[in-house]
């Protein structure tokens, strides 16, 4: 198993996120709630930087994956966060 690591050498998991995959994303629907509040995390930290774009990256995959797996609650935080 690999960690999940971005081009830019910081884990696309998110600070304090330990998830690995063989594949690259997510080991299966198990784990969709971590991986997308791994993205919520770094894309909210992202956005409030000057990497606003990758930020939003983040952030636009967090939603989705929450619209997926019908998380309510956490879709409505993320799409809050997207027009922070």
């Amino acid at each position: 198993m690999q960690p999940l690591v971005s081009s830019d050498g910081l884990g696309t998991t998110g600070p304090g996120c330990t998830h690995t995959s063989q594949d690259g994303v997510g080991g299966g629907a198990a784990d969709a709630p971590l991986v997308a509040h791994c993205y919520l995390g770094l894309g909210t930290v992202y956005r409030r930087t000057a990497k606003r774009e990758q930020g939003h990256e983040r952030l636009t995959t967090a939603t989705t994956t929450y619209r997926e797996i019908d998380m309510r609650f956490w879709l409505e935080h993320a799409a809050t966060e997207m027009g922070a």
